[in-house]
């Protein structure tokens, strides 16, 4: 009996030691399953992102590839200055707008080593700069604007409007950063009170394209005390005295110059031309021309309407350097005194 009783304890312990291995084993496979399934949904979510930033990095190339070539284009074709520097200020490139606005040549340009050279800026200004460069230098984008104030123009760079608002970009994300800086002059309107006795010199090549932007420079201080078409006029006047001591001065000869000086009041404008030539006969030309002579009239244009743009117009002895006068009336300035 105790055998038999035991033979059906043994027998039932296999089927249930059967029943549990089987159990486990199903157990087993729903658990790998199960996590299997939640890598495969890691694994999908994971592939999701990675397809996302993929996207990302994508649509970012696409932005940086059109921002660059954006920039090539503002680069090349602004007339505006533009500087490209690294994060000392020293620079490494420029465009053609910094050529024109500040008539250097290649090599002239080649000598400046700093932003600095060519805008000395007050100690503030140059600080602040200074300062903020540095802040940004290890930041991963960098855009701001910084009014800068000028007190030393160099040469023929030299010019009324002496504050500028620079426009910095950071063009790079490495070690060592180069910087975009654009030069946007400051066009704020001049009370009466600024120009008095302003007086300043200008030396330029035998340039007519100096002799353009020179004469735009000097009108552009006026504008507040004559009008737009006086304005015009005396511009007018002030480019063909300077095309008269490149051409017939200088005879376009490279090696000659052409030296300005100007004195700005509220009641008068002067400015005197003076060039490296041996001067002409002036007192007869300018008798002729003032007669209304038609043959001197032609060929001597812009004396002519010099004549109509200044009060006077004066030549000294051997005739290479011309004064130009002019009264100029201001409601504003009469009011006030």
């Amino acid at each position: 009996m105790f055998d038999a009783f035991e033979t059906i304890i043994t027998h039932k312990n296999h089927v249930l030691s059967r029943y549990s291995f089987l159990i486990f084993i199903f157990g087993s496979i729903i658990a790998i399953a199960h996590h299997y399934r939640n890598l495969l949904t890691r694994l999908q979510t994971t592939n999701h992102l990675l397809e996302t930033q993929i996207s990302l990095i994508n649509h970012s190339k696409l932005m940086a590839e059109r921002n660059e070539q954006v920039f090539y284009n503002i680069f090349y074709s602004s007339i505006d200055p533009i500087f490209i520097t690294d994060d000392q200020l020293h620079i490494i490139d420029y465009n053609l707008g910094t050529a024109y606005y500040f008539t250097f040549n290649s090599k002239q340009l080649s000598d400046k080593n700093t932003l600095f050279d060519i805008l000395p800026m007050d100690n503030d200004s140059k600080l602040k700069l200074k300062t903020t460069i540095a802040i940004y230098k290890h930041h991963v984008s960098c855009s701001f604007k910084q009014t800068v104030r000028i007190i030393a123009p160099y040469n023929a760079s030299k010019h009324l409007l002496q504050s500028y608002t620079l426009h910095v970009d950071k063009l790079n994300y490495n070690e060592s950063p180069l910087f975009s800086i654009r030069v946007v002059p400051i066009k704020t309107k001049l009370d009466f009170m600024s120009l008095k006795w302003s007086r300043g010199s200008y030396t330029i090549d035998s340039s007519p394209e100096q002799a353009d932007l020179l004469s735009q420079r000097l009108t552009a201080a006026l504008y507040y005390f004559i009008t737009e078409q006086g304005s015009e006029l005396i511009r007018t006047g002030i480019h063909e005295m300077l095309l008269n001591a490149i051409v017939h001065g200088n005879k376009n000869d490279p090696q000659k110059k052409v030296f300005v000086k100007y004195i700005f009041t509220p009641r008068k404008v002067l400015i005197r031309i003076t060039d490296q030539g041996n001067g002409f006969d002036h007192i007869s030309i300018l008798k002729k021309v003032q007669l209304h002579d038609n043959i001197y009239l032609k060929n001597h244009q812009g004396i002519f309407i010099t004549l109509g743009a200044f009060d006077y117009v004066t030549y000294n002895e051997i005739g290479n350097q011309v004064t130009l006068g002019k009264n100029v009336y201001n409601k504003e300035a009469e009011h006030e005194t």
